[in-house]
Protein backbone atom coordinates (compact mmCIF):
# COMPACT_ATOMS: atom_id res chain seq x y z
CA UNK A 1 0.00 0.00 0.00
CA UNK A 2 2.64 2.41 0.90
CA UNK A 3 4.36 1.81 -2.67
CA UNK A 4 1.51 2.43 -4.21
CA UNK A 5 0.84 5.71 -1.89
CA UNK A 6 4.65 7.00 -3.64
CA UNK A 7 3.85 6.12 -6.69
CA UNK A 8 0.62 7.77 -7.10
CA UNK A 9 2.53 10.71 -5.49
CA UNK A 10 5.31 10.74 -8.21
CA UNK A 11 3.57 10.40 -11.05
CA UNK A 12 1.30 13.50 -9.32
CA UNK A 13 4.21 15.46 -9.18
CA UNK A 14 5.48 15.23 -12.65
CA UNK A 15 2.05 15.78 -14.28
CA UNK A 16 1.88 19.02 -12.48
CA UNK A 17 5.75 20.26 -13.63
CA UNK A 18 4.78 19.36 -17.36
CA UNK A 19 2.01 21.16 -16.93
CA UNK A 20 3.49 24.03 -15.34
CA UNK A 21 5.75 25.02 -18.14
CA UNK A 22 2.73 24.93 -21.55
CA UNK A 23 2.73 28.59 -22.11
CA UNK A 24 0.16 30.74 -23.49
CA UNK A 25 -0.29 33.77 -26.15
CA UNK A 26 -3.23 36.25 -25.86
CA UNK A 27 -4.09 39.93 -26.17
CA UNK A 28 -4.91 42.44 -23.92
CA UNK A 29 -3.57 45.95 -22.89
CA UNK A 30 -0.84 47.36 -20.29
CA UNK A 31 -2.51 48.57 -17.39
CA UNK A 32 -0.53 51.04 -14.43
CA UNK A 33 -1.92 49.52 -11.09
CA UNK A 34 0.63 50.94 -8.67
CA UNK A 35 -2.17 52.25 -7.02
CA UNK A 36 -3.31 49.27 -5.53
CA UNK A 37 -0.88 47.85 -2.30
CA UNK A 38 1.81 46.27 -3.88
CA UNK A 39 0.85 46.07 -7.79
CA UNK A 40 2.97 47.38 -10.68
CA UNK A 41 2.24 47.12 -14.44
CA UNK A 42 0.14 44.33 -15.10
CA UNK A 43 -1.61 43.31 -18.61
CA UNK A 44 -5.52 42.92 -18.80
CA UNK A 45 -6.31 40.26 -21.25
CA UNK A 46 -9.07 40.64 -23.87
CA UNK A 47 -10.75 37.43 -21.74
CA UNK A 48 -10.46 39.74 -18.14
CA UNK A 49 -7.77 37.83 -16.94
CA UNK A 50 -4.71 39.90 -15.03
CA UNK A 51 -1.80 38.89 -15.45
CA UNK A 52 0.64 39.71 -12.61
CA UNK A 53 4.42 39.76 -14.26
CA UNK A 54 7.10 38.02 -12.74
CA UNK A 55 9.83 38.40 -15.43
CA UNK A 56 9.84 40.07 -18.60
CA UNK A 57 12.27 39.69 -21.55
CA UNK A 58 15.32 41.81 -21.86
CA UNK A 59 15.29 45.48 -22.59
CA UNK A 60 11.63 45.26 -22.51
CA UNK A 61 9.79 47.96 -21.65
CA UNK A 62 5.87 48.05 -20.44
CA UNK A 63 4.48 51.49 -22.02
CA UNK A 64 0.40 52.04 -20.50
CA UNK A 65 -2.58 51.93 -21.97
CA UNK A 66 -1.01 50.24 -24.94
CA UNK A 67 -2.46 46.92 -27.03
CA UNK A 68 -0.20 43.74 -26.47
CA UNK A 69 0.12 40.11 -27.92
CA UNK A 70 2.10 38.13 -25.00
CA UNK A 71 3.27 34.65 -24.78
CA UNK A 72 3.42 33.69 -21.40
CA UNK A 73 4.24 30.85 -19.02
CA UNK A 74 1.77 30.89 -15.33
CA UNK A 75 3.95 30.36 -12.10
CA UNK A 76 1.30 30.09 -9.75
CA UNK A 77 3.14 31.98 -6.57
CA UNK A 78 1.78 34.32 -3.13
CA UNK A 79 2.50 37.76 -4.24
CA UNK A 80 1.25 41.14 -1.97
CA UNK A 81 -0.72 42.35 -5.11
CA UNK A 82 -3.41 39.58 -5.41
CA UNK A 83 -5.08 40.65 -8.35
CA UNK A 84 -4.22 38.58 -10.96
CA UNK A 85 -2.38 35.30 -11.95
CA UNK A 86 1.77 35.40 -11.57
CA UNK A 87 3.04 34.73 -15.00
CA UNK A 88 7.07 34.92 -16.95
CA UNK A 89 6.42 36.79 -20.27
CA UNK A 90 8.37 35.21 -22.33
CA UNK A 91 7.63 37.67 -25.64
CA UNK A 92 5.69 40.90 -25.89
CA UNK A 93 4.68 42.15 -29.14
CA UNK A 94 2.74 45.82 -29.10
CA UNK A 95 -0.16 45.33 -32.09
Amino acid sequence: MKKLFYILLLFITVTNACTKNNSETATGVVKNYTGLDGCAMMIILDSGRALEILSLPPNTTLIENRKVRVDYITEPRASICMAGITVHIKSLQYI
